[in-house]
């Protein structure tokens, strides 16, 4: 009588239109109503939220140490200041300032080699065969 009773309720429920009130029941025969078939698990839930954040942590740590073991070193050696102190640039300039001297002097005992040379060749002249 159960079945004939239920029938008549969906038969009731479809010609007023309320179609999903019309079930008593659950899915499957069960005796849960069926706003309680599709609640949600909260153990579920509360699993996928511990597990997401667990990856996130471990993905925040792995981003974090690659940064300071690879980006940091790059980053401070493309934007460190160049001399550091007013000293080093005058140490750095009297440096420079002997590199210049030596290479003048070098220069000229080039040129003093090869008028040398000229001179050496304009003194044998032209040998006779």
């Amino acid at each position: 009588m159960a079945k004939s009773s239920r029938y008549a309720q969906v038969k009731v429920a479809i010609s007023l239109g309320a179609v999903e009130t019309a079930a008593p029941t659950g899915a499957y025969g069960s005796s849960r109503p069926p706003h309680r078939e599709h609640a949600l698990d909260y153990r579920a839930l509360a699993e996928l939220v511990m597990m997401s954040m667990l990856g996130l942590s471990t993905l925040i740590f792995a981003a974090g140490l690659s940064i300071r073991l690879f980006l940091a070193p790059t980053l401070r050696e493309l934007f460190k200041p160049r001399s550091e102190s007013p000293n080093e640039q005058r140490l750095l300039a009297a440096q420079l300032d002997r590199i210049e001297e030596r290479l003048e002097g070098l220069e000229g005992s080039v040129e003093r080699i090869s008028a040398g040379a000229e001179f050496d060749r304009q003194l044998e002249g032209p040998k006779l065969g």
